[in-house]
């Protein structure tokens, strides 16, 4: 679990530096799939590690889909490894949902309000008061703010993001591993990231294939959701709120994080 945190802050930092690329107006393509790239070799590997190593099972030890409507036997060795490799494989493209644009290739908007060379890094403080404050309620008990970033053009806050780890329950990984309890039903540990920032239009760049996405309303405001591979909470999920009226945009992804726990924080985000 802590390679888990480890790949999910690296993943968090990726997106601090793309995302400040984007409010200075850079044409950062190259950029883009440099990032990308690094994202999901990163996610491979601490995913492939979770819960026993496929480097380390033979071929015909890994587990296979269980029959639909099955118990899942999460103390297997690498049991998630298998519906990872199902939703690898599934076609990632761009959609339009409510509005907002997601998928690989979509045309990122930036905010609007920064002219090259305006954008800067100040203190989280600057965020309290302004349109762009994140009050969040609603984090697992084991989160903890792991970084927050703020960022201002010409002493406007333009975006503030934020990164949350989630430590797992102390006797989590015993009680995983002997079968004494799911997976899904003790503290596995896991990752936030929230954003809020103003946008000339909404979209969101992501690689979770496209039939996970679909429509919804959080908070009286058009979202596009992303659901996780299994319900639970296993996999990655995320979560695109727009308020035309204030042009602002709130994005909240978790890993190993149920959609619920998303929807919820996305909704007082967008407050």
């Amino acid at each position: 679990m802590v390679a888990l945190l480890r790949g999910a802050r690296a993943v968090g930092n990726l997106h601090r530096s793309f995302n400040l690329h984007r409010l200075l107006g850079v044409r950062a393509a190259v950029l883009g799939v440099v990032l990308i790239a690094v994202a999901v070799g990163g996610a491979a590997f601490v995913y492939g590690r979770e819960w026993g190593s496929a480097d380390s099972l033979a071929v015909a030890d890994t587990p296979g889909l269980p029959t639909p409507g099955a118990r899942i036997d999460t103390s297997r060795p690498a049991w998630g490894l298998p519906y990872r490799n199902e939703d690898e494989a599934k076609p990632r493209f761009d959609q339009e949902f409510n509005g907002i644009k997601v998928g690989p290739t979509v045309k990122v908007a930036s905010s609007g309000l920064c002219n090259p060379g305006d954008a800067q890094y100040t203190a989280p403080a600057a965020a309290k008061g302004s349109p762009l404050a994140v009050d969040v309620q609603s984090l697992p008990t084991n989160a903890s703010l792991d970084h927050e970033t703020v960022i201002q053009c010409r002493g406007t806050v333009v975006a503030v993001e934020r990164d949350y780890a989630i430590a797992p329950a102390v006797d989590a990984e015993r009680k995983i591993r002997s079968g004494e309890a799911s997976w899904f039903d003790v503290e596995h540990g896991g990752a936030i990231y929230v954003f809020k920032g103003y946008k000339e239009f909404p979209d969101a760049d992501s690689q979770i294939a496209a039939e996970r996405w679909s429509a919804g309303i959080i908070g009286g405001r058009p979202a596009a959701i992303a659901r996780p591979i299994l319900d639970g909470g296993f996999g990655n999920t995320m979560v695109v709120v727009w308020d035309e009226a204030r042009k602002i945009q709130v994005v909240v992804k978790g890993i190993e994080v149920r959609l619920e726990t998303i929807v919820r924080i996305a909704e007082e985000v967008s407050r």
